[in-house]
């Protein structure tokens, strides 16, 4: 995953690399804290299966808006993983 000097995946750039709210950033970060690191954690992108992605998914069920915002921040990550 696209990461910095720790090698933790960074959100921070928008589209064609414009900086994102602040806002944005953090409730991203809250996104991959709380409900993509618990179950994902530090798994390779090579060793994360689509089922492994529809499970976050449906654990988030009961807040739908939560889960698909989720699954477009896992989605932002793996499109810049770099495999």
């Amino acid at each position: 995953m696209a990461g910095c000097q720790t090698g933790r995946p960074t959100i921070k750039s928008g589209r064609q690399d414009q900086p994102r709210r602040p806002s944005t950033v953090y409730k991203h970060g809250r996104s991959v804290k709380f409900f993509i690191d618990p179950l994902i954690g530090r798994r390779k992108v090579r060793d994360t299966r689509r089922s492994d992605i529809a499970e976050l998914h449906h654990e988030l069920r009961e807040t739908p808006y939560q889960a698909n915002r989720t699954l477009g921040v896992l989605s932002k990550m793996f499109n810049e993983a770099e495999v």
